[in-house]
Formats: C-alpha cells, sequence, structure tokens
C-alpha cells in the first residue's frame, strides 16, 4: 500500500512512525489475517504507476485527487468509501482488484462504526492538529552521538537508531528485568566480557554497544550472502546471543536451508521449540519468537525511517 509521506496518513511522532491511514492499514491487515506493506515511494507519479503496473495493491489518495479522477475516467482504477479525514481519502486499486475493493468497503462501513475507529479517528484528528504536521529531522537527542557511533560500524546511522528505539525507545535509563541498562540494553555480563564498566552514561552505553556490535560483525563475518543477510545476522546475534544464532544457522542446514539466508534460517526457529528437533539435532531449546519479532521489527522501522528522515 502506498501512503503519503509527512502528512497525517504517515509520519514520525516521538521517534515512532505513526500516522491515521497507517492505524487503518494494520487494522484491515489484522482482521483479515494478511500482511501489509508501506510502500516506499516519494513521487506521486510513481506511486500511481506502481498502482497501475501492478506493483502495489492499494494506494492513498484525496477523493478530489486529479490524477484519481483522470484514471478513473479512463476506468483503469476504482476507489472505496470515504474514510472520514480531513483530506477525504479513500483506497484505490486497479480495475484488475475490484474484488479487493467490495471486501475494503464491507470492512470499511463496518470498521467506522466501531470503538476503535472513533479512538484513532480522536486521537489523530482532535488531540493532535493535522495542520501543524511538519516533518520530523531528528529522532532523540542523541541523534549526534549515534551517527558518530554508526559510522565506526559503516551503518546508516537510520539503522542503529531503530535498534536503540527498539531496545530503550530513547530512555537512557530504561532497566529490562534482566537487568540490561540504558539505551542500548548493556548487561552487566556483557559489559565485564567486554571490559565496559561505565554503561550509565549515555554516550558511554552507545560505545558499549557498538563495541559489541563490532566484535559480532567479526563473528558474522562477511559470509552471508548479502549486506542485508549480514545485518539481520547480527541483530538477531545481539538479542538471542552469538552462540544461539549459531546454533540456528547449524539447524536450518539440518533442515536443508541455506544458513547464509536469514530469511530461510527465520523460517525453521520456530522448529527449535519443539522436542522432535531439539532433542534429536542435538541443540538447545530455543523459542525464538522474540528474536524473530526483534529483527524484523528494527528492520521495518528502518525502512520506514530512510523514507521520513533525511541522512
Amino acid at each position: 500500500m502506498a501512503v503519503r509521506p509527512n502528512t497525517n496518513d504517515f509520519y514520525l511522532y516521538r521517534s515512532e512512525v505513526v500516522g491515521f491511514q497507517l492505524e487503518l492499514i494494520r487494522a484491515y491487515s489484522y482482521t483479515r489475517s494478511q500482511p501489509y506493506h508501506i510502500y516506499l515511494e516519494t513521487d506521486e507519479n510513481k506511486r500511481w504507476q506502481a498502482l497501475l503496473n501492478g506493483k502495489i495493491t492499494i494506494i492513498v489518495c484525496s477523493q478530489d485527487d486529479s490524477t484519481l479522477h483522470r484514471y478513473r475516467q479512463q476506468h483503469k482504477v476504482f476507489y472505496s468509501a470515504p474514510l472520514e479525514d480531513y483530506s477525504n481519502s479513500v483506497w484505490v486499486v486497479h480495475k484488475k482488484n475490484r474484488h479487493l475493493l467490495a471486501d475494503v468497503n464491507m470492512w470499511i462501513s463496518y470498521y467506522r462504526t466501531s470503538p476503535e475507529y472513533y479512538f484513532k479517528w480522536q486521537n489523530y484528528f482532535v488531540l493532535r492538529d493535522p495542520a501543524n504536521i511538519n516533518q520530523q529531522t531528528s529522532l532523540s537527542s542523541y541523534d549526534w552521538i549515534i551517527k558518530r557511533y554508526a559510522k565506526r560500524l559503516e551503518w546508516d546511522w537510520r539503522l542503529l537508531a531503530s535498534m536503540i528505539y527498539q531496545e530503550s525507545r530513547f530512555h537512557p535509563e530504561a532497566l529490562s528485568y534482566r537487568g540490561a541498562y540504558g539505551l542500548m540494553q548493556i548487561t552487566p555480563v556483557a559489559a565485564e566480557h567486554h571490559l565496559l564498566y561505565n554503561i550509565k552514561e549515555p554516550e558511554d552505553n552507545i560505545e558499549a554497544g557498538t563495541r559489541i556490535l563490532r566484535s559480532l560483525q567479526k563473528t558474522v563475518s562477511n559470509d552471508t550472502a548479502s549486506l542485508y543477510n549480514n545485518i539481520c545476522f547480527i541483530l538477531a546475534a545481539y538479542n538471542a546471543g552469538a552462540n544461539r544464532i549459531a546454533q540456528c544457522r547449524r539447524f536450518a542446514v539440518s533442515q536443508g536451508k541455506n544458513q547464509y539466508i536469514w530469511k530461510e534460517v527465520a523460517d525453521v526457529i520456530p522448529l527449535m521449540n519443539y522436542p522432535i528437533h531439539y532433542e534429536s539435532n542435538d541443540i538447545y531449546r530455543f523459542k525464538g519468537a522474540e528474536t524473530l519479532n526483534y529483527v524484523e521489527k528494527i528492520m521495518d522501522r528502518y525502512k520506514l525511517y530512510k523514507v521520513l528522515l533525511s541522512e
């Protein structure tokens, strides 16, 4: 689905990606048990072409949009009932997806009568003024530190920022039930292992976290299929431990999967929670859901940060 960045549809608010249309997309996706993907393109013409070419399924626009009316007159697209926001938004589909539009309209007619819809509408159009939405240019007061240490990793700073948000929501005094502390949730054991003794200051905490990441980079090395896979394995190891992820990769091989491709390893990780697999393969039981969710959320947020924040 294509939405309009830095409008009330899709924007940054207190470092989180939010938006009225984004909330509706998530709700529709959840009720239909279907995954959703936000199309990351800021050029309006390219978004429309992506819809016509079948690259995306739905585009969000105003009912008064001139491009919508042109393609509608040409019988190339059809659009939903209005969604009652200030721009009179509709969801538009290609003519080949009219069956989807029927389902969307049925869902909209039901969802607009629900308390959940009312609360979302209140949140975005009463409690927050859509006219005052400006592009957020920073994520936190620690951006300058994040940028400095991201360079040492040769990472995009927005990737490291996405990870830190996942770890602590940018709260420098965040403390987990396991004793992990600070922006990058450094455990006392990890701090001691890497000879890091001052993790209470934000910069020291980030330095500690990136030092651990550099160590994991050497462990994962460049033996994965791409930079994307490399990063996913590093993130997974940061969350679950390098030894645990090494076991996951060995188990993936035993299941006929490519241990160098994160998605193939991720697909079999849930199997490691069952005795038939972890007992017969001489591995430790691993539920894995937290780690899989951790990697997915960081990478998804990173994609959105790249659209909404400059380098």
